[in-house]
């Protein structure tokens, strides 16, 4: 199976970070997930002080406070984005293009935040070009999801590294999980069960539920939806 990189994120698995407002009923102990409007990614919103949406925000204000990094310290590391978003390397606010990138970010500014991983995010072949030509007209961002993919060529992926499929439907340059609509009961009903990060093993499972959704035989937001296989980075 060729497939394509569309980037990297830096995750947490912190259950304390989920928002409480998300039903995580049902799913393992350790939950890996690319949408961040179930668990922030890092950065994200709450990176960026002039974002109003941090303002009551609770895990935007419990993240800020265990960055351990000075004023000059996190407008370093604005800049630092800022100036990725010129080079079109960052898709804001949380997708690096290179993995030396996001490396040197949780290197530098993500001091006092435990428990993070960066992970790549792929699509196949098949799906790449489902994505690219569903999103040619939709993209109006500067930076994208849409752009890095557009540019990837195959991608050297082993296997000991895969963690998994997340599936999420894709909008407006943001993941939209499955936990939003419920939807791991639906799969267990389907006979697909998760691993013990909530993400799917197998590409042909993965395949099935995309259909299932796409067919309306499962009922989800009606959003394009996507298997993204994620990658543990060394």
């Amino acid at each position: 199976m060729k497939v394509y990189n569309a980037g990297y994120l830096i995750i947490s698995y912190d259950r304390e970070l989920i928002y409480k407002e998300c039903n995580i009923e049902g799913l393992s102990q350790t939950i890996l997930t690319i949408c961040n409007g179930i668990r922030p990614t890092f950065p994200d919103y709450w990176f960026f002080p002039w974002c109003n949406s941090n303002k009551n925000d609770p895990i935007a204000q419990m993240i800020n406070g265990r960055l351990k990094i000075s004023k000059e310290e996190h407008e370093s590391g604005q800049s630092f984005l800022d100036t990725l978003m010129e080079e079109e390397k960052f898709s804001w606010p949380n997708t690096f293009k290179n993995l030396e990138d996001a490396r040197f970010f949780k290197r530098n500014y993500l001091k006092g935040i435990e428990n993070l991983e960066i992970i790549s995010l792929h699509l196949s072949e098949e799906y790449r070009t489902d994505f690219l030509m569903n999103e040619r007209e939709e993209n109006d961002f500067k930076v994208s999801i849409y752009d890095f993919l557009e540019s990837s060529l195959p991608a050297d992926v082993k296997n000991d590294e895969i963690l998994g499929f997340d599936i999420c439907g894709f909008s407006n340059n943001n993941f939209y999980s499955f936990i939003h609509n419920n939807l791991q009961e639906d799969f267990e009903a389907f006979g697909k069960k998760l691993n013990d990060l909530s993400l799917v093993d197998k590409y042909e499972d993965a395949k099935l539920i995309i259909h299932l959704i796409d067919d309306g035989e499962i009922e989800a937001e009606e959003i394009l939806w996507y298997p993204w296989l994620i990658v543990k980075c060394i």
